[in-house]
């Protein structure tokens, strides 16, 4: 039963490190943006935190147990080389607990780098994803980009710039006329009262 825990355990740290080798290899960061956006949009990390919490804390327990039973193989390890039948040539059960203290060790850096690659893969997918939504507020799509632009005022159909330009000129021309037509009615009355004084 030990034996397929670890084995697990093996195969389970195997899967991280193939998860954090295609996590780091460089690519270009369009493609890196568009293949995290698809998958962050399946929301994984949601989904997958009860799991990865049950396995965190299976691992720490299984770091500790691992720790301890060294420490205990050790000091048996070393009461067998102060006794009498070590010396005398009785070095089987040293060569058993030397195994003993193999596994456990073994046992050990299993469970603390599966642990610690843990961290390390929540870490590159939280930077990804804070990469993800700094590139989609640097450049937005194209339609969130045109409906932020104000909007200019539409022409009116069929007129062109040749046609604006002259109504805009015929518009100052009938101005300044109306203008002097104004002033020549201010001058004719002037005329008629002086020549009734005269």
């Amino acid at each position: 039963m030990a034996s397929l825990v670890w084995t697990s355990v093996y195969l389970f740290l195997l899967g991280e490190l193939a998860l954090t080798a295609i996590l780091v290899v460089p690519v270009p960061r369009r493609v890196r943006n568009a293949i995290a956006k698809r998958v962050f949009q399946f929301q994984l990390g949601e989904r997958l935190s009860k799991p990865i919490l049950f396995i965190g804390l299976a691992l720490l327990f299984a770091l500790m147990e691992s720790y301890f039973r060294r420490s205990h193989i050790v000091e048996k390890i070393s009461m067998l080389e102060e006794s009498e039948d070590f010396h005398h040539g009785h070095i089987s059960s040293h060569h058993h607990e030397k195994e003993k203290k193999y596994k456990a060790e073994r046992n050990l850096y299993l469970s603390g780098f599966a642990l610690t690659l843990i961290f390390v893969i929540g870490r590159i997918t939280a930077l990804m994803e804070e990469n993800v939504e700094l590139d989609h507020e640097a450049h937005p799509p194209p339609a969130a980009a045109s409906s932020s632009k104000p909007s200019k005022p539409a022409a009116s159909k069929g007129s062109t710039p040749a046609a604006a330009a002259a109504a805009t000129t015929t518009g100052s021309s009938s101005s300044k006329n109306d203008g002097h037509e104004k002033e020549i009615e201010m001058v004719e009355p002037k005329k008629t009262t002086e020549k009734k004084n005269d």
